[in-house]
């Protein structure tokens, strides 16, 4: 990465993150460094939420001025892109996944531990969320590199990816909502959640147009099981996968 920097000449100047932090040169005497800002943000967010990292606050978590931040970023959506990018490293392969089909298992899982570790990332910003870092791309290139054996073109390798990772977020963030609505009433238990909309459901129970879901409702026996849910969707998704495009 500094050789390309260096290659632009001494008139370019760095306009992103990833720039800026490629053409600063760190002494090896300070200690401070984007990864460790990084992961005392984190730190942070994972005790108090998003709204807890400042500038300030980190300041003081690290020991330093504030003034002393600035020298490696400009603003605190600089802050979430570091944080996105040190938080990816969770998302590296653990094992020797070679075939596709367990590469993205293992990749859904992983988005979904990372998520219940870091409840903050279904808070991120849009600009956050979408952050292009290097360990996403590390991620990614992974990734679609155990796709690439299937002869699939590239538009049908990244809607695969695409798929896989929306499933395990999606399902995950809808989770972590749940019992972040929860723990703010008070509720410990799925129990007290059903017991606290019990009124409104039976109501609309009792209008008789909601058979199949009364069914569920009445019969169901695995509705807080959700990381069994988890695994069984996630095997739908793969399955689709193979049967659609006959890998």
């Amino acid at each position: 990465m500094k050789e390309r920097a260096k290659a632009a000449g001494p008139s370019s100047k760095p306009t992103t993150l990833w720039q800026r932090i490629a053409h600063l040169a760190e002494s090896p005497r300070t200690k401070l460094t984007h990864v460790v800002i990084a992961k005392a943000a984190v730190a942070i967010a994972d005790a108090g939420g998003l709204d807890q990292v400042t500038i300030r606050k980190l300041a003081a978590e690290l020991d330093v001025a504030t003034m002393a931040l600035y020298r490696y970023v400009t603003s605190k959506e600089d802050i979430l892109e570091l944080m996105v990018d040190v938080v990816q490293a969770e998302l590296s392969s653990s094992r020797s996944c070679v075939k596709w089909r367990d590469v993205l298992r293992e990749y859904a899982e992983q988005i979904r531990a990372s998520m219940k570790q870091h409840h903050w990332i279904v808070e991120l910003s849009p600009r956050a969320r979408s952050a292009l870092t290097p360990r996403r791309f590390a991620t990614l290139e992974r990734i679609l590199a155990s796709l690439d054996c299937l002869k699939l073109d590239i538009d049908t390798m990244m809607l695969i990816v695409d798929t896989v990772a929306g499933y395990a977020s999606g399902v995950t963030a809808t989770e972590i909502t749940r019992a972040q609505f929860m723990k703010s009433k008070g509720w410990k238990t799925p129990h007290d959640l059903r017991a606290a909309l019990s009124p409104n459901m039976t109501w609309l129970l009792s209008t008789g147009e909601y058979p199949t879901f009364q069914r569920y409702i009445r019969q169901a026996s695995e509705k807080d099981r959700n990381d069994l849910r988890f695994q069984l969707g996630l095997e739908c998704v793969l399955d689709g996968i193979a049967t659609h495009f006959r890998v």
